[in-house]
């Protein structure tokens, strides 16, 4: 559950709701051409943010989703395993054959 709570709040933080933010900082820059005749003159807003994660939290982050991603792909198996089961069971050889996508 905390792992949970940290990746919540470091998506409801950093991601959805950015808000204002003393780890952001924006800059202001401008690009003048090099090429004359220099009529135009461009500008950009550059964001930065920084993240406060620790080395250990986003380690704790990396195993909590490779659980979760073996906890999917076994699921995924389960179901396959009873559709064809069911496939099996249901129709004869001769069927699962012509009904088989080549």
């Amino acid at each position: 559950m905390n792992i949970h709570e940290s990746i919540m709040t470091l998506r409801h933080n950093f991601i959805a709701h950015r808000g204002d933010n003393e780890l952001e900082q924006s800059v202001v820059y401008f690009k003048i051409s090099k090429k004359p005749p220099q009529k135009t003159t461009e500008y950009g807003i550059k964001s930065l943010r920084a993240n406060n994660q620790t080395q250990e939290n986003l380690n704790d982050h990396l195993n909590l989703f490779s659980a979760i991603q073996k906890h999917i792909n076994f699921k995924i198996e389960v179901h396959i395993d009873k559709v064809n089961n069911y496939i099996k069971n249901t129709y004869t050889q001769d069927t699962i054959e012509k009904l088989r996508i080549q």
